[in-house]
């Protein structure tokens, strides 16, 4: 364990890393390993390292070393948002007011710890992390609520979260962390198999089975966060909230901090906003909400 743990902190001190969250890192180095097997297994398998082990056998150990490096940094990380950045009053409005704040964080705070015992589920809350961590969805959620548009409409009218922003901004980071929930409703082979969209009936059937493990949410919170992970096209009754989140945590796989901008170039949000409108279908994203968000970001030069 010490020389895949010096060899996984040797990595992530690249300075390419720097500004990643860590999960972000993680996935990084889970690449690097894949990519370049061909040519780390000479070195690995030397007596130095690993003699007489098998590339399988020496990844394990470095996937190991990694989780747990990682972790050591993810888990503060997410009880400061958890305990500290997410606003549960949200789900007195949804009409839960029996369960103190203390006690919804505790609850959220483990099923987040759940999902960072699975190596694809891990994977699948880097964006949703991300995006909380950097807060990417703040700053829109004032633009949408200056300007009383279409998303405006879709939170307010068709969802009728008659709440605050800031109550829904924290129901919204709710719902992005806990998208990758969708998963612990199946098995560990069905959570190594789903990708980044589930059926509605396999959403239905999540939502039946996570009553136990957030039921101190109210079950339109988890709805949300559950077809977060859904496609807008054929489910067009999903909540607006899940929408965005869906947007927000793909947004979040992608995002990297402090990035230079060329003279005439798109600036990152408008960038990535314009090649997810073009690939909506493929994602199944709302096309009308790209399209605010990609006003949004050119008027303000994000």
């Amino acid at each position: 364990m010490e020389k895949s743990s010096a060899f996984i902190t040797r990595l992530l001190q690249n300075p390419a890393l720097r500004d990643l969250t860590p999960l972000q890192k993680e996935e990084q180095i889970v690449q690097f390993l894949y990519l370049n097997s061909s040519q780390l297994y000479p070195s690995l398998s030397h007596p130095t390292f690993f003699p007489g082990m098998s590339w399988a056998e020496i990844v394990e150990l470095l996937h190991k070393a990694l989780f747990h490096i990682v972790d050591n940094d993810v888990l503060p990380g997410l009880r400061r948002i958890v305990f500290d950045q997410i606003d549960f009053s949200f789900v007195n409005f949804l009409g839960r007011s029996d369960s103190s704040r203390d006690h919804i964080s505790d609850q959220v705070y483990e099923g987040l710890v759940e999902l960072l015992r699975r190596p694809a589920t891990r994977r699948a809350l880097t964006g949703p992390y991300t995006a909380v961590h950097f807060r990417l969805a703040a700053p829109y959620i004032e633009r949408i609520y200056m300007r009383k548009s279409y998303i405006h409409f879709e939170l307010t009218k068709v969802q009728r979260l008659r709440m605050s922003k800031d109550e829904v901004r924290s129901m919204l980071d709710a719902t992005l962390l806990l998208k990758p929930a969708v998963h612990l409703a199946s098995s560990q082979s069905e959570a190594d198999n789903v990708g980044g969209l589930v059926p509605a009936r396999f959403a239905e059937r999540a939502l039946s089975q996570l009553g136990t493990k957030l039921s101190l949410l109210p079950e339109q919170a988890v709805r949300s966060a559950v077809n977060a992970n859904v496609s807008f096209r054929e489910h067009r009754f999903v909540d607006a909230t899940s929408r965005l989140a869906a947007i927000f945590a793909s947004r979040g796989r992608n995002y990297r901090p402090n990035v230079r901008v060329d003279r005439g170039a798109d600036t990152p949000d408008k960038s990535w906003l314009s090649i997810a409108r073009r690939n909506h279908k493929f994602y199944g994203f709302d096309s009308k909400m790209l399209d605010e968000l990609y006003s949004i970001a050119a008027e303000m030069g994000w």
